[in-house]
C-alpha cells in the first residue's frame, strides 16, 4: 500500500508544476468480491470541517486546485465545499480530475474557474437518486428503502407525452397516469423528488455564476440542462472532449508533465483504497473465526497534512443454520474438535453454509498519524 509520504512529495511536485496550492479529497469506491461489507463513499457532510482545516493549513493563496476522485454523494454538500475553497483562494480555483468526478462531484467542478482533465477523466449527469422515509420498500433489502431517480419520475411523464404509441395529451389521461405513479409511489417522495430537482438546477446555476459573467446567462442555461436533463442516463459519462463541448474554454487538458504527476498521484490512493482489489469477508478472516479490521474509505491532504475516513470493523463467522446442519450430539461434538471456536463464538465449520455478523467499532475521520 502506498503511505502519505509518497503521495505528499508527488502533491509538491504537482504544486511546483502547476503554481498552485493543492487539495486532494477522495472518496473511495472499492468493490466487494464474495461475502462483503459496502465500502463505496461519497461526499457527505462530515468532511466540510476537515477540509476547512485543511485549507487553514495552506493558509490563503492565490491558485487553489481541488483534485478529486468521487461516485458522487450528497448534493447539499457541494456549495458549503466550493465556498471554503474559494475563501482561501484570491485568484483561481480549478479542480483537477484525474479518473472520475461523477454525479455531485460534476456538479462541483461547475464552481472552478477551470476544470483540468486527464484522458480517463470521466463526468456524468447531475441527477440525483433521492432517499426517503416515504420511498417504496427494496423487496431484496427489506430494511431499506430504493431511491427514486429525478429524472426516471420526469422521463415517466415525458413517455406519457411525448411517445409515438402513447402521446397522451388529454388532461384526464394525464391525471390517470399520476394517479397510477402515486399507487406506487408515495406522494412525499413524489414532492422531495420534485424539491431535489429545483434545489439541482438552483446550485448548478449559482456555482458557474460565481466564474461566469452575467452576460453568459444563455450559456450557463445551457450547460445545467444539458447535466440535468439531456444525457437522459445518470451512468452515462463525459469524457474530456465531450466536456469541452458543454463547458467550452473551462476544460484544459494538462500538459505532459502535469498529467504523469496527476495520474501517478491517482494510482497512489487507488493502492491505498484498494481500488483494484475487491473484498472479501472470508479472505479478511483468513483462519480466523473473528477478526477486527480497519477499512479506509476516503482522505483529504495537502502536502503537509493528511485526513483518513475509516471503518473499523468486528467480523464473526459462524455456521448457518448450526441446528439443521448439526443434528446429532456426537457430530457437533467432532466437528468442534476438527474446528474449535474460541471462546464465546458459536461453532463455524468451514464449508457448510455461513453467517457474517459485524460490530462497527469505529467510523469517521481521523488525523492520518499512521501515514497510511
Amino acid at each position: 500500500m502506498s503511505s502519505f509520504e509518497e503521495r505528499k512529495t508527488l502533491i509538491a511536485e504537482l504544486e511546483k508544476e502547476r503554481g498552485t496550492r493543492i487539495l486532494t479529497y477522495i472518496t473511495g469506491d472499492r468493490p466487494t468480491g464474495g461475502p462483503g461489507l459496502d465500502l463505496t463513499f461519497g461526499i457527505e457532510p462530515t468532511v466540510v470541517p476537515i477540509i476547512y482545516n485543511a485549507l487553514r493549513g495552506v493558509g490563503c493563496t492565490e491558485n487553489v486546485d481541488l483534485y478529486i476522485y468521487t461516485r458522487g454523494g450528497a448534493v447539499d454538500v457541494v456549495y458549503p465545499i466550493v465556498s471554503l475553497i474559494r475563501e482561501f483562494t484570491r485568484s483561481k480555483f480549478s479542480v483537477i480530475v484525474p479518473f472520475r468526478a461523477h454525479s455531485a462531484g460534476t456538479l462541483l467542478v461547475m464552481g472552478a474557474h477551470e476544470i483540468v482533465m486527464c484522458d480517463a477523466a470521466e463526468l456524468t449527469s447531475v441527477d440525483p437518486t433521492t432517499g426517503s422515509i416515504f420511498n417504496p420498500v427494496d423487496e431484496l433489502a427489506k430494511d431499506k428503502r430504493k431511491g427514486i431517480s429525478v429524472e426516471d419520475v420526469t422521463s415517466y411523464f415525458s413517455f406519457a407525452r411525448e411517445n409515438e404509441k402513447v402521446k397522451l395529451s388529454s388532461p384526464d389521461h394525464i391525471l390517470e397516469v399520476f394517479k397510477q405513479l402515486t399507487s406506487q409511489i408515495h406522494p412525499l417522495s413524489l414532492g422531495h423528488v420534485q424539491r431535489i430537482h429545483t434545489q439541482i438546477r438552483f446550485v448548478a446555476e449559482k456555482l458557474l455564476r460565481l466564474h461566469l459573467k452575467t452576460e453568459d446567462k444563455k450559456r450557463i442555461s445551457e450547460i445545467v440542462a444539458t447535466l440535468t436533463e439531456k444525457l437522459y442516463s445518470h451512468t452515462h459519462t463525459v469524457n474530456r472532449r465531450d466536456a469541452q463541448k458543454i463547458f467550452g474554454k473551462m476544460v484544459k487538458f494538462p500538459n505532459e508533465k502535469e498529467h504523469n504527476l496527476i495520474w501517478s498521484l491517482f494510482e497512489k490512493y487507488s493502492n491505498a483504497l484498494e481500488l483494484c482489489n475487491p473484498q472479501n469477508l472470508l479472505l479478511d478472516l483468513g483462519d480466523q473465526q473473528q477478526t477486527e479490521k480497519c477499512y479506509l474509505r476516503g482522505f483529504v491532504e495537502t502536502s503537509t497534512n493528511s485526513w483518513s475516513y475509516e471503518t473499523e470493523v468486528r467480523t464473526t463467522v459462524v455456521t448457518s443454520p448450526p441446528v439443521q446442519v448439526l443434528t446429532n450430539e456426537n457430530v457437533s461434538r467432532v466437528m468442534q474438535q476438527i474446528q474449535p471456536s474460541p471462546s464465546g463464538l458459536p461453532l463455524y465449520i468451514p464449508g457448510l453454509p455461513a453467517q457474517f455478523f459485524m460490530d462497527v467499532i469505529f467510523e469517521g475521520w481521523k488525523a492520518n498519524q499512521k501515514g497510511a
